[in-house]
């Protein structure tokens, strides 16, 4: 059927002369310039512009109403168009856990084609017209590769200390209807048997049993305590506290008996750890009777500049059990010259170096600490694809219910669901493969494992590879990483993208679904 325009073009025009001269025949008046006229004996003729306007207009409602009758029995034969679904295998292959010594696996840049070439629109519509006449249309066996990845429990061979799960204390500072609302992603880095403590404001002790009943039912296994620093009343000084609370208390291992933890950890109540083999890797590294205090700094310039080079707690502050013991036993001291800071973070992070420095030595904050790479404070404000798609690790991450947000708005709008696919995610491929990146197609397929495949209508260069994209909100919060334009999600003028999202995990089949915002999906088959 022809399209409605060409009822209206030069050509139809022609076809309707002789039809208008016929008509100018019979009525030599119509020939006036004017679009109506007067004949000699007084009567109205109308011109030939309005008999055109007429003719023109009938031809126009019969052309959309044959449009309309033949997409309403496509329709109904053939229902809507379907969004579009491809099928990819990948064989991961493990291999030791290797680091170059600038900290990053080192990827060929040149790759087999790891997604097939999209094809072009007269191809997909001449598949699907023959598939809707009745052909047989075979369909292509979906693409194969074999990508290198790590084990997904990491080893702990060769390590100076072997930490287990049940040697390691969390401690959360929150108020009870935080931990209702929080306690539930949790489960994700308990469930495997470290231990948790939680200190409520001492006004909401009566809360104690309660709260204790709903962690058992959500199958968290955490102690309910509270303290009482008399003159130093705020929610900090009870972050700051967190060291003594959690190593005066007693613990024991899965079959009851008395144990004491090798390292602990200080965290906000939206602290997630992806991983705890990784994390326990990161300690069994370490002799947890030196002082070690493991955290991150906040990766933005603008809490820089007020704060301080400190522990930021969002990321976790892991201190080794020496240093734990050292920091109980002086909390009044610390107390006593640190209460005045801003943050709970801040003031544990003075403690440490008040513990730390002796009469020879002053140990200075900011010297008191490793910034291990993989905790992540995330202070970073809106859509922070561009971050994760960077090749960064990531042991822990912060702020997913607030500032950040893990996948962009229009893909996954509810913040826990968001998590939550994160953590199946982690869980399948292992800590040390989760947003690990793959380049193909010279650069036109970004993929982000566990999170992520990109299509660019121009290739990414390999110095863009070692720059973040700037997918975050940036009036106030610069990163202190070098960073790259935005580039446009979807059909662009200039250069875009098509991003497909995690979707979800299906485990027992091995399949990992991703969607992009037209609702077309690739399906990701994992042979491990």
């Amino acid at each position: 059927m022809k399209p409605l325009s060409t009822y209206l073009n030069g050509s139809s025009r022609q076809s309707m002369e002789p039809l208008l001269k016929e008509k100018e025949k019979e009525d030599p008046c119509s020939r006036s310039s004017s679009p109506s006229s007067i004949s000699s004996a007084g009567t109205w003729n109308p011109g030939p512009l309005v008999r055109r306007q007429k003719l023109f207009g009938i031809i126009a409602f019969i052309g959309l109403l044959a449009v309309f009758v033949a997409g309403w029995h496509t329709h109904k034969k053939y229902g809507p168009s379907q969004p579009s679904t491809f099928d990819i295998t990948l064989h991961l292959k493990e291999e030791p856990y290797v680091v170059a010594k600038d900290g990053q696996k080192i990827f060929d840049w040149r790759e087999d084609a790891f997604l097939p070439s999209t094809p072009s629109i007269s191809t997909r519509v001449s598949e699907k017209v023959q598939r809707l006449a009745g052909y047989d249309v075979p369909k292509p066996a979906p693409p194969k590769h074999t990508l290198s990845v790590q084990p997904k429990v990491a080893s702990l061979e060769g390590l100076p200390d072997n930490v287990r799960n049940e040697e390691i204390v969390f401690g959360f500072t929150s108020p009870y209807r935080r931990v209702r609302e929080m306690c539930s992603t949790w489960k994700h880095f308990l469930q495997h048997g470290s231990h948790c403590v939680i200190v409520l404001p001492k006004e909401e002790i009566v809360y104690k049993q309660e709260l204790e009943y709903y962690l058992e039912q959500e199958g968290v296994n955490c102690k309910i305590d509270t303290v009482d620093l008399g003159q130093y009343p705020r929610y900090e000084h009870r972050v700051m506290n967190m060291p003594r609370t959690m190593y005066t208390h007693q613990w024991t291992d899965t079959q009851g008996n008395p144990i004491q933890p090798k390292w602990y950890v200080v965290a906000d109540d939206d602290t997630q750890i992806l991983d705890m083999s990784t994390l326990r890797r990161e300690m069994s590294a370490r002799e947890h009777t030196e002082d070690h205090m493991l955290c991150a700094v906040t990766e933005s310039k603008t809490q820089l500049g007020r704060h301080g080079k400190i522990c930021y707690g969002g990321g976790g502050i892991l201190m080794s059990a020496s240093l734990t013991q050292k920091m109980a036993a002086r909390m009044g001291e610390c107390l006593w010259w640190h209460h005045w800071r801003f943050g709970g973070d801040e003031m544990v992070t003075h403690c440490a170096s008040t513990v730390m420095s002796t009469a020879e030595k002053n140990v200075a904050p900011a010297d008191t600490f490793e910034e291990l790479v993989g905790l992540h404070q995330v202070d970073i404000p809106g859509d922070g694809s561009g971050v994760f798609q960077s090749g960064l690790p990531f042991l822990s991450i912060h702020h997913y219910t607030g500032w950040l947000s893990i996948f962009p708005d229009w893909h996954a709008p509810d913040r826990m669901d968001a998590l939550r696919r994160l953590q199946r995610s982690v869980s399948f491929l292992g800590g040390d493969n989760l947003f690990k990146r793959f380049v193909f197609d010279d650069g036109s397929t970004l993929v982000s494992l566990g999170y992520s495949i990109t299509l660019y209508s121009q290739p990414l260069k390999k110095y863009e590879m070692s720059l973040m994209e700037k997918t975050y909100r940036n009036e106030e919060h610069e990163l202190r990483w070098p960073a790259r334009p935005r580039i446009h999600e979807g059909k662009a003028k200039g250069r875009f993208k098509t991003t497909y999202y995690l979707l979800d995990v299906i485990e027992e089949e091995k399949l990992m679904i991703y969607q992009n915002r037209a609702n077309d999906t690739i399906r990701i088959h994992l042979e491990m």
